[in-house]
């Protein structure tokens, strides 16, 4: 059985402090920075330096360390992620963050 892949809009931390994707799905990529005790929240530093909270349904069962990308809804302060990918160090060792970024930048005019 298939299921609709709900479609979601990639943004960085700017795009979403511009408050323009409000209430919207989106995908974000970025460094897990702190993660709550409860291991339900977590502060990510997205691919141009700014800080999201970002809110799980389940606590995190693993560690977070390296790049991830997260799919979610945000409520104008914070993802309320759907889910979140742990991206491979071999896969991101050489990820140029500025080049990401203007590529984001240019899609979504």
């Amino acid at each position: 059985m298939q299921y609709p892949v709900k479609s979601s809009i990639r943004v960085i931390g700017t795009m979403l402090l511009a408050r323009e994707y409000d209430n919207k799905d989106v995908c974000i990529m970025g460094y897990p920075q702190e993660v709550a005790s409860n291991g339900r929240q977590f502060l990510l530093k997205t691919t141009d330096q700014k800080n999201i909270q970002v809110v799980l349904s389940q606590p995190i069962g693993e560690h977070l360390d390296g790049m991830v990308q997260v799919r979610g809804k945000f409520d104008g302060q914070r993802i309320q992620a759907e889910s979140y990918n742990l991206l491979l160090p071999e896969l991101t060792g050489d990820f140029d963050d500025n080049t990401y970024n203007e590529a984001v930048k240019f899609l979504s005019k």
